[in-house]
């Protein structure tokens, strides 16, 4: 019997979930790279957080085969360091995930 492993992360830290230090308030008001108002771009955390993800899936073994993604920008931006460096399979987004 073959073995499957799968890996799954989520999307980094997201700009909108950050909070304006005038107000004490979540940021609602964030412009989006889609102008998709519920498509936020990742936080500077979030950026980073992303470096991190990329820096330890490198690490994996097995090592990944495949990558599927929501095409949420924020999911897109979250992977973007880790398939840059990527050469497996094939990188595929899905409008049916989840």
């Amino acid at each position: 019997m073959v073995l499957t492993t799968i890996y799954l992360t989520r999307h980094g830290f997201r700009v909108n979930w950050t909070l304006n230090p005038a107000t004490g308030e979540y940021h609602t008001n964030v412009p989006s790279p889609t102008r998709i108002p519920s498509d936020p771009p990742l936080a500077a955390y979030g950026v980073e957080q992303a470096t991190q993800l990329a820096a330890r899936v490198a690490t994996l073994d097995p090592p990944v085969g495949a990558v599927y993604s929501s095409p949420f920008y924020r999911c897109l931006e979250t992977l973007r360091p880790v398939v840059g460096g990527y050469r497996g399979g094939a990188a595929v987004g899905d409008c049916g995930l989840g």
